[in-house]
C-alpha cells in the first residue's frame, strides 16, 4: 500500500492486544510506503495498542518527508510501532507524541521484537514516554541505527532521547549500551570527541552511556518493562 502526499489526522484504533494499533495506518505483514504526509493527533486506544500513528506488523515500512505530530498510543510506539519486519525512515520529523503507562515506552517510535528500523535525517523533539526512550525504543532484539537526527524537549523517567533494552543502537554514530540511559544536560559532548569511559572517537563506555545525546542531536537511554507474564516491548 501506498499513501502519499496525504493528511491522516485524528483516527482512532481500539484493539486491545500489544500487536494491535496503529491509529491512522495498519500493516499485517505487508509492503507500505508513506511520502510527503502527515499523520496528526492519532490514537491507539486499546489496553495495550501501540502505534498511535502507524503499526507495522511483520511487514516492511518504507517512510519519507513525513511528519509525525500528537499521536498517543498506551502501550508504545506514540507515534511508529515496528513490531518485527523492517522500517525505513528518511526525512521524517516526529514531535509531540507520547505513550500512556501500560508500560509506556517510545515515546516517538518504538521496536518489538526482532524489528529492524533505520532512520536517516529528520527530528526527535518533544516527544514523552511514561517510562522509558522518550524519543526512540529499542528491544532486546531489534536493531536501531539513526543518523543526523536533532533531538529536543524529549521526556521519560529513563533515556528521555533513546533507550535500549538490549539489541543493537546507533545514534548519530553512538553506541547506545543496552540497560542504559543518557542524560545530556549533564554530559554535552561533542560529537567528534571523546567522551569520559569511551573506546575511542564517540564509542560509547559506562559512563557515556549515561547522557542525553550527542553534540545537538542524540540521546541514549536504559530499559523496560510491561506488565506481568512475558514482557510487552
Amino acid at each position: 500500500m501506498t499513501v502519499s502526499d496525504t493528511h491522516l489526522r485524528a483516527n482512532t484504533a481500539s484493539g486491545a492486544a500489544a500487536d494491535q494499533g496503529g491509529g491512522a495506518i495498519y500493516n499485517d505483514g505487508g509492503e507500505l510506503v508513506v511520502t510527503g504526509s502527515m499523520v496528526e493527533a492519532n490514537k491507539a486506544t486499546g489496553a495495550a495498542g501501540s502505534g498511535g500513528g502507524v503499526l507495522s506488523l511483520n511487514g516492511s515500512l518504507d517512510m519519507a518527508w513525513t511528519n509525525l505530530n500528537g499521536n498517543t498510543a498506551p502501550r508504545a510506539g506514540g507515534a511508529v510501532e515496528v513490531n518485527g519486519g523492517s522500517a525505513d525512515l528518511s526525512n521524517v520529523n516526529a514531535a509531540n507524541n507520547s505513550t500512556g503507562a501500560a508500560p509506556g515506552n517510545g515515546g516517538a517510535l518504538h521496536i518489538t521484537g526482532a524489528g529492524t528500523v533505520t532512520w536517516a535525517v529528520g527530528s526527535v523533539t518533544g516527544n514523552r514516554a511514561a517510562n522509558e526512550g522518550g524519543g526512540l525504543w529499542n528491544s532486546a532484539t531489534g536493531t536501531f541505527t539513526a543518523t543526523g537526527i536533532t533531538f529536543d524537549d524529549n521526556t521519560s523517567p529513563e533515556g528521555p532521547d533513546a533507550y535500549n533494552d538490549g539489541g543493537v543502537m546507533t545514534v548519530n554514530g553512538a553506541l547506545i549500551l543496552p540497560g542504559r540511559a543518557s542524560d545530556r544536560s549533564r554530559h554535552p559532548y561533542d560529537d567528534n570527541a571523546d567522551a569520559p569511559g569511551t573506546d575511542g572517537p564517540r564509542g560509547v563506555g559506562a559512563r557515556a552511556a549515561r547522557w542525553r545525546g550527542i553534540s545537538g542531536a542524540s540521546r541514549p537511554r536504559r530499559r523496560h518493562r510491561s506488565g506481568r507474564g512475558p514482557r510487552a516491548r
